[in-house]
């Protein structure tokens, strides 16, 4: 793998946290109402200008978290090599038994 490319999907972990801390801080900074004993994060995203930057943080981190994401992804296919990540697949799913999830 290419190391700038693994370099840049570092950044994008290091990224990630810091981006959804702002955006959430950012947003109850915008939120005089808000209270950390009194209110959940969620109520950040339900009025006002504030529930604009919460509920725009949380897909931005996401995305952010997704560079990341394929970045260990491509990097596990060269360490690993496709077929033994398959194998390891396959391996994963059999040992789990039968009827396991369903509730009887």
């Amino acid at each position: 793998m290419n190391v700038r490319i693994l370099r840049l999907c570092g950044f994008f972990g290091m990224l990630t946290p810091v981006v959804g801390f702002i955006m959430v801080f950012l947003a109850i900074s915008q939120a005089p109402w808000f209270s950390w004993t009194l209110n959940a994060l969620s109520d950040l995203g339900v009025d006002g200008f504030e529930a604009v930057l919460f509920n725009s943080g949380l897909p931005l981190t996401g995305a952010v978290m997704m560079m990341f994401s394929a970045g260990q992804f491509n990097n596990s296919l060269c360490l690993l090599g496709a077929p033994n990540l398959l194998i390891l697949e396959w391996e994963n799913q059999r040992s789990v038994p039968p009827n396991y999830y369903s509730k009887t």
